[in-house]
């Protein structure tokens, strides 16, 4: 059975009988990110990896693909969002110049001075609800688990240009880039120093481990540290932790190399190596959140109607609006003669209809991000290699410099297990 076929009269079963108590969304109130008020010291900016998100697919579910649709999760969809929110996410953290450099990554980037990375719990037309997390390169955590939610901003569908509008959950990323820059703000500019130190020699560390010994300290009994104690801003989300036992620095910058040391200034070189390739990945990232933009938003769109007309029928029969032109056959018509009966009924068949024509539009979209989600990923794969390959044949000549037996060259494990 196709997947259309399986998901759309699960589908249709959760729009026409899923309840909700009110009859549209006012749009909620507005968030504006906090933009620079002036300008930050080169040193104490940081650079920023929002990784791809997770989809937010129940492992259990899987599987089972009616199972998912009654819960409104498409995974072809979810996959895409989750590079798609990361972008935004990104675009909005950089329009605050708040920050250096802020780029989309995988998980498995690491070394970055903040890490940024968040779940899916619920994305629809009229709903998104995000799990977000952040840390820095020092183990001290900013956000633990937050949860951001907010209804559509309905205003957005309204526009003219819906792909031109702000996005209908601009609210949400507004909220976490403002929790971000609170949790900047709660550090002094020393400390912000040594985040990127720490980055830096933690990356240093990677390459010339032996080289590059000495210059942290490791505290992994204390835990990571944890930035506020915060109420529990939901039923749902992840109460920040209040120990203050776990309030230290799990990494610490105990001495410096001196900036003319050789083997610093190869190593330097070989990092800004890797944050163009980072750069790389973003902009793979981002031309896919161009491509997405417009069949996501008329998408949205879509379900947004849809949700709405739902949300309609749980409050009670109403007359039916004039752009309704599906009717029910005479026979499953009411038998009593009532034209407010027979105006719900003529609801629910448009309703119907309407969702049938979702179902269709769900396949196509489905179909079209899926192969842009195979394709970007393919090429963050083939980046991911190259690059994996370039540090194995950097890290052996390293070890030559220092005068080390460096070993066999041998390529990186992907790289021989490849067949061309």
């Amino acid at each position: 059975m196709s997947a259309a076929r399986s998901a759309g009269p699960a589908l249709l079963a959760g729009l026409l009988l899923a309840g909700c108590s009110a009859m549209g969304i006012t749009p909620p109130h507005e968030a504006v990110p906090t933009q620079g008020a002036q300008a930050i010291p080169e040193e104490q900016r940081l650079d920023v990896v929002v990784h791809v998100f997770d989809p937010g697919i129940p492992s259990s579910l899987a599987a089972d693909e009616q199972a998912l649709a009654n819960r409104r999760i498409f995974p072809a969809i979810r996959r895409a969002e989750a590079r798609y929110f990361a972008v935004m996410l990104r675009n909005t953290l950089e329009g605050t110049s708040q920050w250096g450099a802020v780029r989309v990554a995988p998980l498995e980037t690491q070394f970055v001075d903040l890490a940024v990375s968040g779940r899916i719990v619920q994305s629809s037309g009229a709903r998104l609800e995000l799990i977000i997390s952040a840390h820095d390169a020092t183990g001290r955590v900013w956000l633990d688990n937050r949860r951001y939610v907010s209804d559509a901003d309905s205003r957005s569908y309204s526009h003219a240009e819906a792909s031109k509008a702000p996005d209908p959950f601009h609210n949400v990323y507004s909220k976490i880039s403002n929790d971000l820059l609170k949790a900047r703000n709660k550090l002094g500019a020393a400390r912000l120093r040594e985040v990127r130190h720490v980055a830096e020699l933690r990356f240093a560390e990677s390459l010339a481990p032996q080289a590059s010994s000495g210059y942290l300290r490791k505290d992994d009994s204390s835990g990571p540290a944890v930035l506020s104690n915060e109420a529990d801003p939901g039923p749902r989300s992840g109460r920040l932790r209040n120990n203050s036992s776990s309030r230290r620095d799990s990494i610490r910058v105990t001495r410096l190399p001196a900036r003319d040391d050789p083997l610093t200034q190869r190593i330097q070189s070989i990092r800004e190596h890797d944050m163009r390739m980072i750069d790389t990945l973003d902009s793979y990232y981002s031309s896919f959140q161009e491509q997405m933009q417009k069949p996501y938003t008329d998408f949205r769109n879509n379900f947004y109607d849809i949700e709405m007309e739902e949300r309609g029928s749980q409050v009670g029969p109403r007359p039916a609006p004039t752009d309704f032109a599906v009717r029910l056959p005479r026979n499953v018509r009411p038998p009593m003669d009532s034209s407010y009966m027979r105006a719900y009924f003529d609801r629910v068949a448009a309703m119907s209809a309407r969702a049938y024509a979702f179902v269709r539009h769900l396949e196509s979209f489905r179909t079209n991000v899926d192969a842009k989600v195979v394709d970007v990923e393919a090429r963050s794969r083939m980046l991911a290699l190259t690059t994996e390959e370039t540090y194995s044949e950097l890290r052996w000549l390293l070890r030559e410099y220092q005068g080390e037996d460096p070993g066999p060259s041998t390529p990186a494990p992907e790289a021989a297990n490849r067949q061309d």
